[in-house]
């Protein structure tokens, strides 16, 4: 199902952070907020992140950099992106690109993406890049797949890819930007697909 999305970082201009490199030179006190739920998978991906830029939340820690979870996806009505432009938290990490990065440029927040040789270190783990329409790289993680077991009942299967073609107007089965796939296909969705006209 087609969604744009990417990784994006702001920090206050007043902790003078305009990449992740400076970040890990930085010098706290500093307080992140990530995404709030400690099993959202942004999580995991920020370890690989920080690990790409040999870095890790114990080492930004030992610097008085602290990075905590806090809510959802910072939309500019939320109180965490309002905490953010306030100068009550001095960063914020998280996906959702399309949704809140205009306004956090337009608020006078310093937003950065990846440096290509950590986004290089990220593909070889299967991250993807994705350069977001400001020209900062970062990580992608746009479409929505849906994912079924490998002996998963041709019929089954069928019936998945049927109820989507019911709903065409939001769904796609084409490896574009907004709907990215590279992994493969069940033997029952491509044989659909094809006879679909959709591969």
């Amino acid at each position: 199902m087609p969604s744009a999305d990417g990784l994006v970082f702001a920090m206050h201009p007043r902790t003078g952070v305009r990449s992740l490199d400076e970040l890990a030179a930085a010098q706290g006190p500093m307080t992140i907020a990530l995404r709030g739920e400690p099993e959202h998978a942004l999580q995991s991906i920020m370890d690989d992140v920080l690990a790409a830029i040999g870095q890790s939340r114990a080492s930004l820690k030992a610097s008085g950099v602290s990075l905590e979870g806090n809510g959802g996806i910072p939309f500019p009505a939320s109180a965490k992106f309002q905490a953010l432009v306030a100068g009550e938290l001095d960063g914020i990490f998280d996906e959702g690109a399309d949704e809140w990065m205009a306004a956090v440029i337009n608020a006078g927040m310093n937003v950065f993406g990846i440096g290509e040789a950590a986004v290089a270190r990220l593909e070889a783990l299967g991250y993807r890049r994705r350069i977001l329409d400001n020209g900062i790289l970062t990580l992608d993680f746009s479409g929505w797949a849906i994912f079924v077991h490998a002996n998963a009942a041709d019929d089954l299967v069928e019936m998945i890819c049927a109820a989507l073609v019911a709903r065409e107007a939001a769904v796609t089965c084409r490896n574009t930007s907004d709907a990215p796939y590279d992994v493969p296909l069940h033997p029952a969705a491509e044989r659909f697909w094809r006879s679909h006209g959709d591969l």
